[in-house]
């Protein structure tokens, strides 16, 4: 399914995924318009490894929000934003599993925001140099994934977040910051003290913040 139209709302979906082949670029649903919203959709794309929603719209004021649902692929993207994207993604209240849950292909999309809200992420979080990304009451955990690992190449926020298990922190590029304020990991509250032993991956060079 392809949203190419802008302002449309796309509610109340489940998609049960066939095998479409190894090609990250296929996916069940592709945006390409601007100002587009899933709510409450179901995607259960497993065994192919095919990105489940992909993202590609270019508008400098778009805004595209995920919400309310549930984005299932074991060997995927699961939500792919690829290369030339721009504009804001929201994803609210939405849990996503994959090899990459989030992926975002970015060497053109410096203006590209990512906000990420009361949901769940589970596999291996990249994304390359935009313009922000931020993390407020999140989940990251290995899921029924294969990997535990988040990897920014920009500066980011997390707030109020929790990393479950050996979920590790690791940076993509120098010179960038992440800052955590109010997040545990492993069930323990994150301070300055110790936070490189319990979360951060220092095979990177990580620059963090701890607040409050």
């Amino acid at each position: 399914m392809r949203i190419s139209a802008d302002n449309v709302t796309l509610a109340n979906v489940t998609v049960t995924g066939k095998n479409m082949g190894s090609n990250d670029y296929n996916s069940y649903i592709r945006i390409t318009g601007n100002n587009v919203t899933l709510d409450n959709v179901t995607i259960d794309a497993l065994y192919t490894a095919v990105s489940p929603i992909r993202i590609d719209s270019t508008g400098a004021d778009n805004v595209i929000t995920i919400k309310n649902s549930n984005i299932y692929s074991t060997n995927g993207r699961a939500v792919y934003i690829v290369d030339g994207s721009n504009g804001t993604v929201n994803i609210e209240n939405t849990e996503i599993t994959g090899v990459y849950p989030i992926s975002v292909n970015s060497a053109n999309s410096q203006k590209l925001v990512l906000n990420v809200t009361d949901s769940k992420l589970h596999g291996w979080i990249s994304y390359g140099d935009i313009k922000s990304a931020s993390f407020t009451n999140t989940e990251f955990s290995k899921g029924d994934s294969k990997y535990e690992f988040i990897r920014p190449y920009v500066n980011t926020t997390f707030k109020d977040c929790t990393f479950v298990g050996a979920f590790k922190l690791g940076a993509g590029a120098t010179g960038k910051t992440h800052t955590i304020n109010n997040c545990t990991s492993a069930g323990v509250k994150l301070t300055a003290e110790n936070v490189e032993a319990q979360l951060l991956d220092m095979t990177g060079t990580d620059k963090t913040n701890l607040e409050g």
